[in-house]
């Protein structure tokens, strides 16, 4: 065979063409710290319930969720302390714990904790169904415990409306049992480790920071 016909054999085919400028899409880098994991939570993947969370990523988050959460009480009770002084109180007031109660809700401030807790309940939600995944529990089991847990909630909150005397206080016994046996279960997923490698919610996270060499959990 010529020289010629050689390199024209060579050639390669219009599907083998390879573009020498492509370069393939940088992986994004995962968060190192606590406060990018608690970023990363409340933007890109605020109601993302897909995939699965770390126990890093999760406690990142807890950690600031909890932190706004007190400087809001914090601030709440800041201005409700110069609202009593200015008010002037007296002793029998003083000595009413709801007379503290009825000053900070008339504080503009008292509002901001609820308001915290509104804005931050989603992605709470949403990091704890993926920190569920990640051990190998699906959305509908915590969907369901979420749901029993806040209706024992709500029944706490109105059982003086609905009942009296000793029926009341068993209805008041088991809101508590059951809101605090939700709260204790999901402290308890949240230390277990994840399952190592893929899972039918996704890959491995600690996998895929390894490969990154993230720091982990």
């Amino acid at each position: 065979m010529s020289k010629t016909n050689h390199q024209q054999a060579e050639k390669p085919r219009p599907h083998q063409y390879v573009d020498e400028e492509y370069s393939a899409p940088a992986i994004q880098e995962e968060p190192r710290s606590l406060w990018g994991w608690f970023v990363r939570c409340i933007t890109t993947r605020y109601a993302d319930l897909s995939g699965r969370a770390r126990r890093f990523a999760f406690w990142s988050f807890v950690t600031f969720y909890i932190a706004f959460i007190l400087l809001a009480v914090l601030i709440c009770c800041v201005e409700t302390y110069f609202s009593i002084r200015a008010y002037g109180p007296t002793e029998m007031e003083l000595s009413n714990p709801g007379f503290f109660l009825d000053m900070a809700q008339g504080t503009w401030t008292f509002w901001l904790i609820p308001l915290v807790l509104a804005v931050f309940f989603i992605p709470m939600v949403t990091v704890t169904v993926r920190r569920f995944h990640d051990v190998g529990i699906s959305t509908g089991v915590f969907l369901i415990l979420f749901a029993v847990q806040f209706f024992f909630l709500v029944m706490g909150l109105i059982d003086s409306d609905i009942a009296e005397g000793e029926l009341e206080a068993t209805l008041n016994f088991i809101s508590e049992l059951v809101v605090c046996g939700f709260h204790l279960f999901v402290v308890v997923v949240a230390l277990m480790p994840g399952k190592n490698g893929p899972n039918r919610y996704g890959p491995d996270p600690k996998r895929r920071g390894a490969q990154m060499d993230i720091e982990i959990v």
